[in-house]
């Protein structure tokens, strides 16, 4: 269970990491990314370029160790899934709103 979910994570970690080169190669060095928007539409608060591609996955993996290690304190005796779930779910959300940022960058600096 351990190691489903520590492969989980690094994936994710992985995802992320070559997203953020991906958007690298299309922004220009003294760009800056929105990492929030408010309800209007509009960026709240941006970041430079290197600090913007790569909060999140800084961000995500103590995010992950905490997740894991909450549920190394969980037994459960119905199979590995209620133990995967959590960190899968984890996962999908933190690279999801990564890709959504890089995404909206990409775009409103292309």
């Amino acid at each position: 269970m351990d190691n489903m979910n520590i492969l989980i994570a690094i994936i994710a970690e992985i995802l992320m990491l070559f997203a953020s080169f991906w958007a690298s190669l299309y922004l220009a060095p003294s760009a800056r990314i929105a990492m929030q928007y408010g309800l209007d539409g509009k960026p709240t608060w941006t970041t430079p370029k290197w600090v913007g591609l790569l909060l999140t996955p800084a961000l995500a993996a103590p995010i992950f160790g905490f997740v894991i290690a909450l549920l190394n304190t969980v037994s459960v005796s119905k199979g590995i899934a209620p133990l995967v779930l959590p960190v899968a779910v984890t996962a999908i959300i933190l690279t999801l709103s990564h890709l959504y940022l890089l995404w909206r960058a990409v775009r409103s600096h292309g």
